[in-house]
């Protein structure tokens, strides 16, 4: 059998003056990870490696206070709080929110968020998803793995898809970096993309029935044999209302998904 060689190409662009080094900089990475199986170890070193050369290149920065050398600096990391146990313990709802449970399709097995959204982890968000740092979803995608119960089967994660429109807007999909950073410390398992076609209305400002009225039918699963009996982690970076989780778990319920397990970085009230 033969196999097709595509190692880990990165590609780095300074920008126009030496000034915007930094964080700025970051903003110009441009990184594809070869997903053969064949490949994936030595993917897995080169990526390792490449991280090196760029962190001594680009230092991380600090989404709290700016500071060099460190995503999350000494000073700032004691101020980030995590999300104490749910009210309820499978929509995840916070105490101070009512429980959704009987929107959720039956596969939902839990809904789970690692901080609440403000502070370091509000900044940091919003650096990866409008500054266009998208080297900070490899930290970011990290705080992911916690969430998950030890010994819990995952087949494949699936990321919460932008509208093709938002995505040509903005040049990447911030859930897909988080995704493919959580499926790496799982061994490389297979990451699976769904499709948004609905409205393109951004669901910030909204109500949580306008919320869930933007997203109703508006994903669905092109691959259906990539969900069908699958045990799946649907990832995306903050989840407000669970509107959206809800109607991309529903299409992959009616694809037919095993278990869904529903997973961010914070969750805003």
């Amino acid at each position: 059998m033969a196999f097709l060689i595509l190692p880990t190409l990165f590609v780095i662009t300074l920008g126009p003056t030496i000034p915007q080094v930094d964080r700025f900089s970051r903003r110009r990475l441009i990184a594809t990870s070869a997903t053969m199986p064949a490949m994936r170890t030595l993917d897995r070193r080169l990526r390792t490696s490449a991280t090196g050369v760029l962190d001594t290149l680009f230092p991380p920065i600090c989404a709290g206070c700016g500071r060099r050398g460190h995503w999350v600096c000494g000073d700032c990391r004691p101020t980030i709080q995590t999300l104490g146990e749910p009210a309820c313990d499978r929509c995840g709802a916070l105490w101070s929110l009512r429980c959704v449970c009987d929107q959720l399709p039956d596969a939902v097995i839990s809904i789970r968020s690692a901080f609440p959204f403000d502070g370091w982890v509000r900044h940091a968000i919003h650096c990866l998803k409008y500054e266009g740092e998208r080297a900070r979803a490899r930290h970011l995608g990290d705080l992911l793995i916690p969430l998950l119960p030890l010994g819990v089967r995952v087949d494949t994660v699936v990321p919460v898809p932008l509208h093709p429109t938002r995505l040509r807007e903005r040049g990447f999909n911030q859930a897909m970096l988080l995704a493919r950073r959580f499926s790496a410390s799982l061994d490389d398992i297979s990451v699976v993309e769904i499709a948004r076609t609905g409205s393109v209305t951004p669901q910030v400002g909204l109500s949580s029935a306008e919320r869930t009225a933007n997203v109703a039918n508006a994903f669905v699963v092109p691959d259906v044999k990539a969900v069908d009996g699958r045990n799946l982690v649907l990832i995306d970076d903050v989840i407000t209302t669970t509107a959206t989780v809800t109607a991309c778990a529903t299409a992959l319920a009616e694809a037919g998904a095993h278990t869904i397990r529903c997973l961010s970085i914070a969750r805003a009230e």
